[in-house]
């Protein structure tokens, strides 16, 4: 009853239903940009409901330095992503070369099979020496 994978898989296409119902619900609605017009500025200015925070955003002047590392980290990120990437393909295509445990196990039979052989020959020279 806890394991919310049992229902996923069990009734996948209601479980897609009720997601997006709760996505529906839980996310915030857009908030109304509202652009009077001069007529009701002008109302709203007479009655003293018209209250303006001026904040000027003052223009951020970046130095010649901000400027070039902001041209080139995405540069260097991306190499060293690739470079990652390449790394971690080549770990994979060595792990694949690694013996898988059927190899081994033959390996290991192949081994037992010519040390019982040569055994084998061994007692029968020293039967036959006798």
């Amino acid at each position: 009853m806890t394991d919310w994978r049992q229902y996923v898989r069990r009734y996948p296409w209601q479980c897609v239903g009720v997601a997006v119902a709760l996505g529906y619900f839980l996310v915030p609605r857009r908030t109304e940009i509202v652009s009077p017009d001069v007529d009701t500025l002008l109302e709203l200015a007479r009655r003293n409901k018209l209250v303006v925070k001026s904040q000027p955003r003052g223009q951020v002047h970046g130095s010649l330095a901000r400027s070039l590392f902001g041209m080139v980290a995405p540069v260097v990120v991306r190499g060293v992503m690739a470079a990652l990437a390449l790394k971690s393909s080549r770990s994979a295509v060595v792990q694949r070369q690694v013996e898988s445990p059927a190899k081994i196990r033959l390996r290991r039979a192949r081994r037992w099979l010519i040390e019982s052989v040569t055994a084998i020959r061994s007692e029968n020279m020293v039967v036959a020496a006798k």
